[in-house]
């Protein structure tokens, strides 16, 4: 057997061993990142294993599916508000309301035999 030596003039020097190994390299902190709204990645900033920064712009989703759904619930909003003037009167009176009886014993009396009767609740009728 022949063994393969080489020689060098001594010196202060860093001892670097090298050894082949199989395994999986794992970072000290993995960042799962996930988005607010779906949507298709139309422009990406950054390449897998890239370091970032804060505030650093990383992808540009298609804004089709998120403009959309911001629409609807501006719509649906708007609506509210529109309704909300009609209903906060009789939610006030009812809630001035809760302490007294809502219907007289003799209107209750009559109206058992109904299926169906008008109830009176601080001047917002409903329907029964």
């Amino acid at each position: 057997m022949v063994y393969e030596v080489t020689a060098e003039k001594a010196a202060l020097r860093n001892i670097t061993e090298m050894i082949t190994a199989n395994g999986k390299i794992q970072p000290e902190t993995d960042v799962k990142i996930t988005p607010d709204v779906a949507g298709e990645i139309v422009e990406l900033a950054v390449k897998d294993g890239d370091a970032v920064k804060k505030g650093q712009f990383l992808l540009k989703i298609k804004p089709d599916v998120y403009m959309s759904a911001r629409d609807r619930t501006v719509a649906a909003l708007n609506g509210q508000r529109q309704i909300l003037p009609i209903i906060k009167p009789c939610w006030c009176r009812w809630n001035q309301d809760l302490n007294r009886p809502v219907l007289p014993m003799s209107a209750a009396r009559s109206f058992g035999k109904k299926k169906q009767f008008p109830l009176q609740i601080g001047g917002c009728r409903i329907q029964l």
